[in-house]
Parts: C-alpha cells; sequence; structure tokens
C-alpha cells in the first residue's frame, strides 16, 4: 500500500504561487482605485471650473455701458460688471445700475455686489464661487500657460474679457498624479458688442 503526502517543497511552491495570484488581485484593484480616484478629482475641478465660467458669461452679456461708463472694470483683485437690473431697462441711465464682482482673495473666487448710486436696486447676497482656485491675480494678454490662478483681460473699450481660470483639488498643494490641476480660458463679449 502507497501511501501519498504532499512534501514541504510541494506546500511551499503552492504558498509562493497562491502568494503571487493574491498579489496580482490586490494591485490591479489598487491601481484600479487609483486612477479611479485621480479622475474624479480631476472632474470635479473641470465641472467647478466649467460652472464659474458660465456664471461670469451671464453676466459679462447682460453687462452695460458706454464709454464714460464701461461695462466692465478692472479691481486690483479681478474685475466688475456693469448689469441694469431694473425691470424695465434704463440703458441711458447708469446711475441705478449694480456692479457684480468677481474677486480672488487667495484661493477663493468670491461674487458680490455693489450698487452703482442711489438709484441702485438692493444687491442679491454676495456668496463664494470656488476654494479651488490658485492664488494670484494677472491682467493683460492671457499666456498660453497660465500659472496666477485668475487671469483677466478687458480689451474693445471694456466691451470684451477674456478669463483663464487654473484650479487644482487641493490648491494650496503642488500638482501632483492626486492633486490634479485644470486650466480653462474663455472670452466673453458683452451683448451690445456682440451685435455690432
Amino acid at each position: 500500500m502507497s501511501k501519498k503526502s504532499v512534501t514541504l517543497l510541494e506546500l511551499l511552491i503552492a504558498m509562493v504561487l497562491l502568494g503571487v495570484v493574491v498579489l496580482t488581485f490586490a494591485s490591479i484593484e489598487n491601481f484600479g482605485r487609483f486612477h479611479t480616484i485621480n479622475a474624479d478629482r480631476r472632474a470635479k475641478v473641470q465641472n467647478e471650473v466649467s460652472f464659474l465660467l458660465s456664471h461670469i458669461a451671464k453676466r459679462v452679456q447682460s453687462a452695460v455701458g458706454d464709454v464714460n461708463n464701461p461695462p466692465m472694470q478692472a479691481l486690483a483683485d479681478g474685475f466688475r460688471v456693469r448689469i441694469d437690473t431694473n425691470a424695465i431697462a434704463t440703458p441711458g441711465i447708469f446711475t441705478d445700475d449694480l456692479f457684480f464682482n468677481y474677486r480672488l482673495a487667495g484661493n477663493t473666487l468670491n461674487f458680490s455686489c455693489t450698487p452703482v448710486g442711489a438709484g441702485s436696486p438692493a444687491c442679491p447676497a454676495g456668496e463664494v464661487l470656488s476654494n479651488r482656485i490658485v492664488s494670484g491675480v494677472r491682467f493683460g494678454a492671457i499666456p498660453t500657460h497660465p500659472t496666477q490662478g485668475f487671469n483677466i483681460f478687458i480689451t474693445d473699450s471694456a466691451s470684451k474679457l477674456e478669463v483663464a481660470l487654473v484650479a487644482r483639488y487641493n490648491p494650496a498643494s503642488a500638482v501632483s498624479t492626486d492633486n490634479p490641476e485644470v486650466t480653462l480660458k474663455s472670452r466673453f463679449l458683452t451683448y451690445t458688442t456682440a451685435f455690432k
């Protein structure tokens, strides 16, 4: 009668093969999780910056003004847009308009309102639009690869605006595989400029 048993060598080979299989599945799972998290973070930042550009577009396309009362003005930390918010538009009267301000403070892009004159209606409450913008405001022609978070170029008698926003998942940290950076640029025209 012959006895069959597993030798120590066979047991060690089986354990090594099982370890290789388990490590392969674990590394595939970690690889997938890492890339899913990275893609999710990039998508969140890109969606947020897209929303910001849409928000700006909506205000710029409603801007009013003339040579003496420009529809857009640069501020030290951003820009503002003059809008006639009256139920019945008063195109020649600019003292009853509102300025809508886009300002960068650190990594926070804020939206606020300032009355132009005594006849201006009440301002809506201000709001924080994003906390993901890289710090720094730059005025002038938009570079190909901007490094400042808020790049602003107002041209054509303050009726055309170019904006580039640079945002990161964590703007206080350097760009890395788990801290993606997104840069979006856009050009906006005031409503009156678009039809000239």
